[in-house]
């Protein structure tokens, strides 16, 4: 027996951008030394994808749900570099902090903003799960500077389910991921 548990797996990106250390991908396992807090655990709602439920999404600074009103899925994936979701619930997120639709479908915020920003909250299992502006708002060089990309990135992507959100690697820098195979679930805690 080798000792490796080969129905875990986990993700973690680094959120310091100064590092050299991009992130880590366990095998067998998850560590805990990447991790704070308690683990939420959500069951899978899709067998063939590491698609969860998701309670609903709101913003620090308004008062009720923003997107995902009944309850919608996601899928987490590690393969994903912002976050995707339904072009309706992603226009309004885009649309309350203040960003504009411009070239390629891109979403940009004013740079000057980001500070005052509110954080977009994801509920899932009755756990808040925040997004800090610093976090979704990503400078990008120009050849006229820096504009403020927001990483919420519209995408019809349709399942059986309805339309899903996509948590890609803007949610894994925030919040360490298990991918727990055996018993058909994904883990969810605080990234240090």
């Amino acid at each position: 027996s080798s000792g490796i548990n080969a129905e875990y797996g986990a993700f973690w990106i680094n959120k310091d951008k100064q590092s050299t250390a991009g992130g880590m991908m366990t095998l067998g396992g998850y560590n805990p030394a990447f991790l704070t807090g308690e683990i939420t655990w959500s069951p899978l709602t899709v067998r063939d994808y590491w698609q969860i439920k998701i309670d609903n999404l709101s913003l620090s600074n308004r008062r009720g749900t923003i997107a995902c009103h009944r309850g919608c899925d996601a899928v987490v994936d590690s393969g994903t570099s912002l976050i995707v979701g339904p072009v309706n619930d992603v226009y309004a997120i885009n649309s309350f902090i203040g960003a504009r639709q411009m070239w390629g479908g891109m979403w940009f915020v004013d740079c000057s903003s980001t500070d005052t920003l509110p954080d977009v909250i994801f509920e899932i299992q009755g756990r808040e799960f925040p997004i800090p502006s610093s976090v979704y708002v990503i400078p990008v060089k120009t050849s006229g500077g820096v504009m403020c990309l927001s990483a919420f990135t519209p995408q019809d992507v349709k399942s059986s389910r309805g339309l899903l959100w996509v948590l890609g690697d803007v949610f894994h820098a925030m919040y360490y991921t298990i991918y727990d195979v055996g018993n058909e679930r994904v883990g969810l805690a605080t990234s240090v």
